[in-house]
């Protein structure tokens, strides 16, 4: 995370936990399922992610996860599973406001945003050209060799 959203992380994380302890669904069966989550902002879903870890939530991905929504790979092997539905969609960091240095700032980003992957996944992103403006996507089968499949 940047130093200034991690300044305010800690006041969102109670929010943001609040709000996932309040979803009966979520807080009876534990288990997140993903059918066709865009993405947002990268900052928000480190948030969910760690929350996600920390309470020891299944993310379940059955459908399209794309943009920010693919940081759920980076939960630990028992907590993360996808299903033969599932579709991981990869694109370069992109700031929602121009601003000045902004390409320095994407590129920071990207490089920070891949480190935060699973080593096959990233290594995967990187044999198909990287993190660009074209969106890469991971089918079932290639996301079977890095993520568990779900029984």
């Amino acid at each position: 995370m940047n130093g200034i959203f991690r300044a305010i992380a800690g006041r969102i994380t109670g929010v943001v936990f609040g709000l996932v302890i309040a979803g009966s669904a979520i807080a009876e069966n534990r288990n997140i399922v993903i059918q066709r989550d865009l993405g947002g902002d990268v900052g928000l879903y480190e948030i969910k992610v760690e929350v996600f870890r920390k309470l020891g939530y299944k993310v379940i991905i059955d459908g399209t996860c794309a943009s920010a929504c693919t940081l759920f790979t980076t939960l630990p092997p028992g907590q993360v599973c996808a299903t033969n539905r599932a579709a991981l969609k990869f694109h370069r960091f992109v700031l929602a406001k121009r601003a000045r240095n902004t390409a320095y700032i994407e590129s920071r980003e990207n490089r920070m945003l891949m480190a935060k992957y699973p080593p096959g996944i990233r290594n995967w992103i990187r044999r198909n050209g990287g993190l660009t403006r074209q969106t890469l996507t991971m089918r079932p089968t290639e996301i079977n060799r890095h993520i568990r499949r779900c029984t």
